[in-house]
């Protein structure tokens, strides 16, 4: 496996930040994109999402948005997302899409050929939070990447600072003061104050290259900044450029305070509040692309002289490096003594367990009994680190298959130390090696994976193994419009969508399999109306298990269609549909007669009287999680968090699902 190099990928995307209002997304200064199905902003909701326009096949006619996670919160933002749809639909290009706009830019040939007047692609990263909107396009990463050398940004920022603030204090109007703001290297000094914090030498920050000009001192500038863009600016919209200035500001200001540095009148801040000290982590992603290659036994060891890159990485992660080993060997072998080799050897063991194995085992999920062990050996013309299960050592390449991909993946991607919360993990047809139990195996870990360590890896795939049908909120379905062959993405699964006969086909025909491949015939399947109850319905099937785990639940889009019954018989021969007990509803299970179709309404339950699912929640549950607007995104978090929140559900609300989970089964 290999992780991508730095430079190329674990970047951070772009640096354009805009506050955009609740009804509208910001793409680039002046663009304004509309609210279509896939980019809806609903108030007060928060989420992550890709936007695609004019990349290759994707977004031509219409924007291709794709949805990463639901939530900001730092305990549900770790989620796994899975690109499928049929060979040429698109599914490398999003990829590629999101890499060009964590890299900063894209190239000649991601230009497409779709359209008669060529335009340049136009990607943006959006993170929406409970009170603004943040947008980040890849060309302004471009413009940062040209900045001049590190040495040559040490400049002397005081005359800087105070020509702004002597500006600011004698300027009243903003267009007045527009001219300063653009004459002021902004990137320049947002440089400067992150070396000064990455230094952290007595708190000073530098000036021609030499630490001068205590934090104290300093602060009246900062502080002189702050007040001028509150009473001189007000609301107005600051230019882009000035933005990392002032976050870096924000974080020299948390700097100071946790140091005891300023007192508590000092340190008024321009923000309220960071995005990472209310979230828990960066709003700036690392994007890594991950590429397995496989750890053979041979990589264990190594000429004590030249170590291989496997043991080079170890050792690192052990808090030593090659260099170590090497002048180790050199100096035992020249002065005779194997007591140097042995004190290298019992160094690295005294920690072995901490810094490798726990985790390894944690990782892996292993039990007491079946527990792994790494163990460092250095002789005279060898070094190498021994694995071993129950006390036995036990060779690499005779592992099953399973084992060793989580062996590749441990060592090569989650040792490297460079994983951050709310990082991006792009994945291509992972674990294809594997058997059809060994993919299964691996979504579970990688799902578990993410919620722990709060990743988001998107994934291509083309395995059905890699799909749960307990999981379709986590399927984006390429769609090819195959006259124009344009690509859209749709976030919302459903296996029935307006005027279409059957949206489970593309992606059956991009996995390649039958529908049986999917959905376990010994499961009762329950059709319902959409992908919120859908939500619900599988959230309480997680709750109770294994109560329920014979049911199994399908959303389609609505139960308008007049062919509702003919498609729901071409996907299921004894199909059950479960909707809701209004008017619509009503009238659908009197059409229903004699159709071959079981429907039941929702108000059938026990003498519930509920109309719609949502009642089934008791109002203060509705109001702890948040899902009161019926939004499907909203029902996907609850979904996926049902078992940790579990003690904060109402025993009424648990009563009624299960009440109804059991008609379901009947």
């Amino acid at each position: 496996m290999t992780v991508t190099n730095n430079k190329d990928v674990k970047t951070k995307v772009a640096i354009n930040k805009e506050k955009v209002p609740t009804k509208e997304i910001r793409t680039k200064k002046g663009d304004v994109a509309d609210n279509n199905a896939n980019g809806k902003v609903y108030k007060n909701q928060e989420y992550r999402k890709f936007v695609i326009k004019n990349f290759r096949n994707l977004g031509v006619e219409e924007e291709a948005v794709l949805e990463l996670n639901r939530s900001l919160k730092k305990e549900y933002i770790g989620d796994v997302i899975y690109l499928v749809g049929p060979n040429n639909s698109g599914k490398s290009n999003v990829v590629d899409a999101i890499r060009a706009c964590g890299n900063g830019g894209t190239e000649e040939r991601d230009v497409s050929d779709l359209l008669q007047d060529k335009e340049d692609p136009k990607l943006s990263f959006i993170i929406n939070g409970s009170k603004e909107n943040y947008v980040f396009n890849e060309k302004n990463y471009i413009e940062n990447k040209k900045t001049k050398p590190e040495k040559e940004l040490e400049i002397s920022i005081e005359a800087q600072l105070k020509n702004i603030t002597n500006n600011g204090n004698r300027t009243t109007n903003f267009i007045g003061l527009r001219g300063v703001w653009e004459s002021i290297s902004f990137e320049n000094l947002a440089k400067v104050i992150r070396n000064a914090i990455n230094k952290r030498t007595h708190m000073k920050l530098l000036k021609n290259g030499k630490m001068n000009a205590s934090y104290n001192e300093y602060s009246v500038y900062l502080n002189a900044i702050s007040n001028m863009c509150r009473n001189v600016l007000g609301g107005s919209n600051i230019d882009n450029h000035g933005v990392p200035f002032f976050a870096a500001i924000n974080e020299l200001y948390g700097e100071a305070a946790k140091n005891g540095l300023l007192t508590e009148n000092k340190t008024e801040k321009y923000f309220s509040e960071t995005f990472s000290e209310k979230y828990g982590f960066q709003h700036l992603p690392n994007i890594i692309s991950y590429r397995q290659e496989s750890i053979g036994q041979g990589d264990l060891q190594c000429d004590p002289k030249a170590p291989n890159r496997f043991i080079s990485n170890v050792l690192r992660v052990m808090g030593s490096d090659k260099e170590k080993l090497i002048d180790s060997h050199k100096t035992s072998t020249e002065r005779k003594e194997s007591g140097i080799r042995k004190k290298f050897e019992e160094a690295l063991n005294r920690d072995v367990e901490e810094k490798i194995c726990k985790r390894f085992n944690d990782l892996y999920r292993c039990s007491d009994h079946g527990k792994y062990a790494f163990e460092f050996r250095f002789e005279r013309e060898e070094f190498s680190l021994v694995l071993s299960q129950g006390g036995r050592p036990i060779n690499l390449d005779r592992q099953s298959t399973g084992f060793k991909w989580f062996f590749d993946f441990y060592f090569n991607f989650i040792c490297t130390g460079e994983l951050e919360h709310g990082d991006i993990i792009l994945m291509d047809e992972p674990g294809t090696n594997l058997h059809a139990s060994g993919q299964k195996e691996l979504r579970k870990y990688l799902k578990e994976f993410a919620k722990e360590q709060g990743l988001t890896f998107v994934i291509c795939t083309h395995s059905p193994f890699l799909i749960d049908c307990d999981h379709l909120d986590e399927v984006r379905t390429m769609i090819r419009d195959d006259k124009t062959g344009c690509v859209t993405i749709r976030n919302k699964f459903t296996v029935l969508g307006e005027g279409e006969m059957d949206t489970l086909d593309p992606i059956l025909r991009g996995l390649t399999v039958g529908r049986h491949i999917l959905t376990d015939p010994k499961q009762k399947v329950i059709f319902v109306e959409g992908i919120t109850d859908y939500c619900y319905l599988t959230a309480f099937k997680f709750l109770f298990r294994p109560k329920y785990d014979g049911l199994t639940f399908m959303p389609i889009d609505g139960i308008k269609r007049k062919d509702l019954f003919e498609a729901l018989l071409r996907i299921d021969p004894h199909p059950t549909l479960l909707v809701d007990a209004d008017n619509l509803g009503r009238s659908v299970k009197e059409r229903s007669a004699g159709k071959g179709v079981e429907v039941i309404c929702l108000d059938e339950v026990g003498n519930s009287g509920y109309k719609e699912i949502e009642q089934l929640f008791t109002d203060e549950d509705l109001d702890k999680f948040n899902l009161h607007n019926k939004e499907w995104d909203l029902a996907s978090v609850f979904k996926n968090n049902v078992l940790e929140n579990a003690d904060n559900i109402s025993e009424a609300t648990k009563g009624r699902f299960n009440e109804l989970l059991d008609r379901l089964l009947d």
